[in-house]
């Protein structure tokens, strides 16, 4: 695979008790390594290595190739004469690392993760960290195409292999939301000049992203606008919609439509897209049934503007639907919301319950009594007239009742009215229940603690069949102490102290 970006140097640059720490290297250019102030360009101030151990020659890049992100320069290290560097590089081929012996004057081509033997024990190591600018138009001058070509660093067009996202403002276009669920930072311009003097810096140090989150466009209506904080990395945004099947509805197939599509694809969604004007959709009876035939294989449904009846339809058959419409795609994306949060709950059947006495069921209650919500002074009796029974049954004659919940006047405090004469005849003519039946109160208090009684304990005794050693199945003596053992004494039993 071909890498670009910028050279990496690390080694004990402050001492061999130091951490190693980085330089860039430059293209088209010569490095002398080793602990000779003066006459070196990488300073390692070990004792052990030679004062020139070897040199690194870094390619040119041609200006024209700061645009072609599969362009590097080319790395070779030189091993002086008489160094005392020895004369292993080791490398990769394939998987496995392998140690190259080089010989003195021969230029050796490094790649990434190869690493210099310096001397014995003490190695410098070779990295290729790629750095490639997604820049606006305006940003690919003359000037900053020579720095980026000098120091490693590839601008291009479009987001395809890009690290960096450079905006001059965020706003939630397909580009910048399609950098988010990639894991593409999102930055300002001024991150371009910042990653600029960190290449010429002593110390390389890799520019932070979050110090440079582009401010929101203020051209946008205040509802369009985002924070600084949504326009973060989240890992999570990769695969927000894993797994989902998206059954989208648009009126016509526009770009816009397409983009929405492609983000949602992103995500990890799977979308089937169902152009409207392509298939007779002329009153809701017809979009109800199509929308059933796509029921089985969707997860969701989604619509675009100005179709009513599609959402009517998905109401209707009690299908999962983003009210949102399409923007939810980049809302759920931005907000990193899964689409199960934003899918409003079905609401449950309007059939319901009561839970009544069998009492006011029976004999009923005025309209003024009570605590459900049909026992108000304000609700008066329905006008309509009453549907008649069978004539074979006899009819009451009409009352105005009110539902009345136990449940609620119990947890109200509402005393119920008393029982009728009836129902206190059945009370009265009820025999008694037998005594024996009742059980026994069982108090607590019988075993707050346990209480410790002397329990003997015998081995048991089992016959001899020798006349020699009857003496070791004897009885214990009695005077032996005997154990304590807790013992809970049952719950029927009251305790006597």
């Amino acid at each position: 695979m071909t890498r670009r970006g910028m050279w990496l140097l690390y080694a004990h640059y402050d001492g061999e008790q130091a951490p190693v720490s980085a330089r860039v290297l430059h293209s088209e250019r010569t490095y002398k390594v080793g602990r000779k102030v003066d006459a070196v360009d990488l300073h390692v101030p070990i004792a052990r290595i030679s004062r020139l151990a070897g040199t690194l020659h870094v390619g040119a890049v041609a200006p024209t190739d700061v645009h072609r992100a599969q362009k590097r320069a080319d790395l070779t290290w030189t091993m002086q004469m008489n160094s005392k560097s020895g004369s292993l590089v080791e490398g990769f081929r394939g998987r496995n690392r392998v140690e190259q012996r080089i010989r003195p004057e021969a230029p050796v081509e490094l790649g990434d993760a190869s690493r210099i033997c310096l001397v014995s024990g003490l190695y410098a190591d070779v990295r290729w960290l790629p750095v490639i600018l997604c820049c606006p138009s305006h940003l690919h001058k003359d000037d900053i195409i020579r720095t980026a070509a000098r120091v490693g660093v590839h601008i291009v067009p479009t987001l395809g292999e890009a690290t960096h996202l450079v905006v001059p403002f965020a706003r939630p276009n397909k580009t910048q939301v399609l950098a988010l669920v990639r894991g593409v930072p999102i930055v300002s311009e001024s991150f371009v000049q910042a990653v600029f003097d960190a290449a010429h810096a002593p110390v390389w140090k890799m520019p932070d992203p979050a110090d440079f989150v582009p401010s929101c466009d203020p051209s946008l209506a205040p509802e369009s606008r985002v924070m600084s904080s949504q326009w973060t990395v989240s890992a999570a945004r990769r695969h927000l919609y894993a797994g989902l099947q998206l059954s989208m509805w648009i009126s016509h197939t526009t770009r816009r439509y397409s983009d929405m599509a492609e983000l949602a694809e992103a995500a990890g969604a799977t979308v089937h897209i169902h152009d409207v004007s392509q298939e007779p959709m002329a009153d809701v009876i017809e979009v109800r049934r199509i929308l059933a035939q796509y029921q089985p294989a969707s997860d969701v449904f989604v619509a675009a503007d100005h179709m009513p009846l599609v959402e009517e339809a998905c109401r209707t058959l009690r299908l999962p639907f983003l009210p949102q419409g399409l923007s939810a795609i980049t809302q759920g994306i931005i907000d990193v919301r899964s689409w199960r949060d934003m899918v409003p709950q079905v609401d449950d059947t309007q059939l319901t319950e009561d839970v009544t006495s069998w009492q006011d069921d029976e004999h009923g209650m005025n309209i003024t009594d009570g605590s459900a919500c049909g026992a108000l002074d304000s609700v008066e009796p329905s006008s309509e007239p009453l549907v008649h029974p069978p004539v074979s049954v006899e009819r009451p004659a009409p009352r105005h009742r009110a539902r009345r919940s136990v449940l609620l006047d119990e947890i109200l405090g509402v005393s119920s009215d008393p029982p009728s004469a009836k129902y206190r005849r059945l009370l009265d003519s009820s025999p008694a229940p037998h005594q024996e039946a009742v059980p026994p109160s069982s108090p607590m208090r019988c075993i707050e603690r346990p209480s410790l009684m002397q329990v003997h304990v015998e081995p048991m005794s089992r016959g001899s069949t020798s006349t020699h050693d009857y003496k070791k199945f004897r009885r214990r003596p009695r005077h032996v102490p005997a154990h304590r053992v807790a013992l809970f004494l049952d719950v029927d039993v009251h305790a006597t102290d």
